[in-house]
């Protein structure tokens, strides 16, 4: 090699220049394999900024099926909530116990009916039942509650319906009038959960019963029903059974004797002795 500083060739591995006694310098080189370069290539260099870009890509792809799996439990949250809110609703629609009697034009907002849509399962030639209590004239409905201390009555202009009846007698003989009107409506659940009452006369001129109005009555055994009755709410005798239907032959009464197959007995009175 050459001193750097007088230009003499001097031994690779000196120190210092035989002839001008400067110290020589020695820059390491780098070896190279013959035949491999260590400088990038091109083709390096497009391969990672595709596979950066892809990696993007995904990225951007990922976040846009999160976003829609977060809109779509939103969206099923909504959804279940409007649901469960339309069947609360429902639910508490159906506890209303007055009842209305709405004329034929429009009705009033004072009350709620409570003869049910639904009816109980009949004979094709029992015609279905009315949810309504019709009337003659377009005026509102004027009615008032009666507490009597057994028994509370929403008193209409020409007909009567029972809300709840207190007894614990097992022999219960309702009366056929309040106040000179008719009793025609027994509302919801009147005498649900009652386990005490055995044998039972609905009034003599009833057309109603309401949803659930006998329902789970264990001890039922007999139900004395009037030849005007031909209307039935959802679930009247849910969990009810075992029990005798007395009315007059041919009625509504008889048919639904017939259908629940429960034992008919003609007539229209109780069949057990009742003590006044």
């Amino acid at each position: 090699m050459k001193c750097q500083n007088c230009g003499s060739f001097i031994r690779d591995d000196s120190k210092f220049c035989n002839y001008c006694g400067q110290k020589v310098n020695i820059r390491p080189q780098r070896q190279e394999t013959p035949g491999v370069s260590t400088r990038p290539r091109d083709e390096d260099f497009d391969v990672a900024v595709t596979i950066q870009k892809e990696t993007e890509a995904d990225i951007a792809e990922q976040s846009k099926k999160s976003a829609w799996v977060i809109l779509a439990m939103i969206a099923a949250g909504a959804i279940f909530a409007g649901i469960s809110i339309l069947i609360y609703s429902s639910a508490k629609a159906n506890q209303h116990v007055i009842v209305t009697e709405p004329s034929t034009e429009a009705t009033t907002e004072a009350a709620t009916t409570v003869v049910s849509s639904e009816t109980e399962s009949l004979p094709e030639e029992t015609e279905a039942p009315s949810t309504e209590e019709p009337t003659e004239s377009a005026t509102p409905v004027n009615w008032e509650l009666v507490d009597t201390g057994t028994a509370t009555y929403q008193v209409f202009d020409d007909w009567v319906a029972v809300i709840t009846y207190l007894t614990s007698e097992p022999i219960i003989v309702m009366p056929d009038e309040f106040q000179g009107k008719p009793i025609k409506i027994i509302a919801d659940g009147v005498f649900e959960n009652n386990g005490t009452i055995m044998y039972i006369q609905l009034p003599a001129h009833l057309t109603a019963l309401n949803n659930r109005c006998f329902a789970n009555c264990k001890n039922l055994r007999e139900i004395v029903m009037p030849e005007t009755l031909k209307q039935l709410g959802a679930d009247v005798f849910k969990d009810t059974t075992g029990f005798r239907i007395v009315s007059k032959e041919g009625t509504f009464a008889q048919r639904l004797a017939e259908q629940m197959e429960l034992e008919w007995v003609e007539g229209d009175t109780l069949t057990v002795p009742v003590i006044e």
